[in-house]
């Protein structure tokens, strides 16, 4: 793994947790404000769905990352 691929992977994994802490937080504001267990839920699920979205974002940059390496190791 080059230098490069590892400070893009390193960005992609901290955005990652920054969005998952996001979601947290945003869910646990909706989830204290509410007394409807429905929107509890609600609010449970959004973050859950989030915090996925952000995974797969991840993934998608990490296999980005390692077919830009692979190209470029393959031109030279």
């Amino acid at each position: 793994m080059s230098a490069k691929q590892k400070v893009s992977d390193v960005g992609a994994a901290a955005k990652c947790s920054m969005e998952k802490t996001k979601a947290t937080i945003q869910a646990k504001g909706k989830k204290m404000s509410t007394r409807d267990p429905v929107r509890k839920d609600l609010a449970k699920h959004k973050k859950e769905v989030k915090i996925g979205k952000a995974e797969l974002q991840k993934q998608a940059e990490y296999a980005k990352n390692a077919a830009e390496k692979h190209v470029k190791h393959a031109t030279t």
